[in-house]
């Protein structure tokens, strides 16, 4: 890795040139090395060089051709089309404005050869994030399976999700692939806690995504200001730390803590029990964050006593959590 993620993020115009030029170097005279470069860097590397071009204004690359480009093009065409990516029906608008007919299908042609890939690669469900998706997108199809009324409606949302799980399967390996740990860990009053690749792929399959979930009794989340996405972990972390400020009687019995966020009441879940990450000691792991709507949710805020850790954001305690 040359760059951390960040680093990467915040570079100003004039600092970005002798870094991408590195990148490119690699690219084309040490290629061995370029593969092996982490997520966020090809991300980074890919996003230039598909809109450089040359003298003719014609493109210098074409990612579509090029092997290790094919995760990031299959990931920029389900950002660009969203739910329209199950069937490319015209007119289309990409981030430069109305695409043509021949972008669409050269588009719809690469979704569907690599969509094959995709599927075939979830169903061995091999390695740290594919044996957490698969279970996730499985409990995902039955739950749309109930809800749809056609098996053409089913084939279409059933394709939006393949689709929807790789971005998140995406996003978690680019929040990840730079630790070397594949989870967040930190200690709170002698517990140790743990947010893993777990807790990433199912909050944001439950409650971040409203077009896969439309029609779901699962509550979606609303912007909140103290959640940052491109630091989603490390935010829950924070509200955690900040809730146990005031409490300062963890035991392993917590299993939940309350938050009101701009008067929308919010329950985090947490799960004493022994986990890998641990070499199988016990300590609590991150399960869920979402927004409350069912009563027996919203009746644990009965009697809460509200503390406020950050503008518009608050713990929520009761009398004998309070110190």
């Amino acid at each position: 890795m040359l760059y951390k993620r960040k680093q990467l993020e915040s570079l100003s115009f004039v600092d970005n040139k002798p870094i991408l030029e590195r990148y490119l170097y690699k690219f084309h005279n040490q290629r061995s090395e370029f593969k092996r470069l982490k997520l966020h860097e090809k991300d980074y590397v890919f996003g230039y060089m598909k809109i450089i071009k040359n003298d003719s204004g014609e493109n210098v690359f074409d990612l579509y051709k090029i092997s290790e480009a094919r995760e990031y093009v299959f990931y920029t065409i389900i950002l660009n089309y969203g739910e329209d990516v199950a069937g490319f029906n015209g007119p289309l608008y990409g981030p430069y404005g109305k695409l043509s007919a021949l972008q669409i299908r050269k588009d719809k042609r690469f979704f569907y050869e690599y969509l094959a890939t995709w599927i075939n690669q979830l169903k061995k469900g091999e390695g740290k994030y594919l044996m957490i998706l698969k279970p996730l997108l499985n409990h995902k199809l039955n739950e749309i399976r109930k809800i749809t009324k056609t098996a053409k409606e089913f084939d279409k949302r059933k394709i939006y999700c393949y689709a929807v799980f790789f971005c998140i399967y995406y996003k978690a390996r680019l929040y990840f692939e730079e630790r070397n740990e594949k989870f967040l860990r930190f200690d709170i009053q002698g517990y140790t806690f743990v947010a893993n690749i777990y807790t990433f792929c199912h909050i944001y399959a439950r409650h971040y995504v409203p077009s896969l979930n439309r029609g779901l009794p699962n509550s979606m989340n609303s912007k909140i200001p103290c959640i940052d996405l491109d630091d989603f972990l490390g935010s829950i972390k924070r509200i955690i730390i900040a809730y146990f400020k005031f409490d300062l009687n963890l035991n392993e019995s917590k299993e939940y803590l309350l938050f009101k966020v701009r008067r929308e009441q919010y329950i985090l879940w947490i799960k004493f029990k022994r986990m890998s990450e641990l070499s199988q000691n016990k300590g609590f792991e991150v399960r869920s964050f979402y927004k409350c709507q069912e009563a027996r949710d919203l009746d644990k805020f009965i009697n809460t006593v509200d503390i406020e850790f950050d503008k518009g954001c608050y713990c929520c305690y009761n009398d004998d959590e309070k110190q």
